[in-house]
This record gives C-alpha cells, sequence and structure tokens, in this order.
C-alpha cells in the first residue's frame, strides 16, 4: 500500500506511525493490554519525539507559573517534562480503569477544531 493509501484510509495516524519493530496497531485494531508499553522507570533512558499540540492560553499560563513556582523551589523541571508526567498519569489512570478513569469523565469534545 502507498503512502497515500495509507494516508486516505488513516489520516494522520500514518504521520504518528512508529518506524521501529515494535510498530503501534493501525486504528481500528483491538489494543490488548500487553501492547501497551508500560511508563519508563527511573534511571531509564527513553527516546523522545517532536509532537505538537494545541493547548488553550489558560492551560499555557498555568504551566508557566508551574514552571516558574519549581524552579523558586529549587525543582528545575521544564515544561515538556511537566506535561509528560501529567500525560503519563493520564494515560496510567486510562490504562487501569478505561471508560471510568478521570480523563474519560472530563472530555466533552468541546475542544475539537470546527
Amino acid at each position: 500500500m502507498s503512502l497515500a493509501d495509507r494516508e486516505a484510509s488513516y489520516g494522520a495516524a500514518v504521520l504518528f506511525e512508529r518506524t521501529s519493530p515494535r510498530a503501534a496497531p493501525r486504528p481500528g485494531d483491538p489494543l490488548p493490554n500487553s501492547a501497551i508499553p508500560n511508563s519508563v522507570s527511573a534511571g531509564e533512558e527513553q527516546s523522545y519525539l517532536r509532537a505538537t499540540f494545541s493547548l488553550g492560553e489558560r492551560e499555557l499560563d498555568r504551566l508557566a507559573v508551574m514552571e516558574l513556582e519549581l524552579r523558586r523551589q529549587g525543582k528545575r523541571a521544564t515544561k515538556s517534562e511537566i506535561v509528560a508526567l501529567a500525560l503519563e498519569a493520564a494515560l496510567k489512570d486510562f490504562e487501569e480503569h478505561g471508560m471510568g478513569s478521570e480523563i474519560v469523565g472530563k472530555l466533552s469534545g468541546s475542544l475539537r477544531r470546527r
């Protein structure tokens, strides 16, 4: 299947496709718990990829305030690290509780672009 055909059938999922031997599942494929990578333990190395997400001005302001407060308290953390840890917590909650997770309960779809 050509890249154009795959883009047409899967949309943006192709853009975030893993190129390593452990390929991510395709849209619509079942996702067994064994396929969900576990979080990285302290001391383990993890490779990072650049990703772009839209956040509201309020969330960005609050993130900046958090970063500054942590620095004032002697705890150096980047905004990327803070967001990665928050996302890890949300993903773990979803993996453990599925549709009963806190994040699913708060999703309204109102942030979708029109």
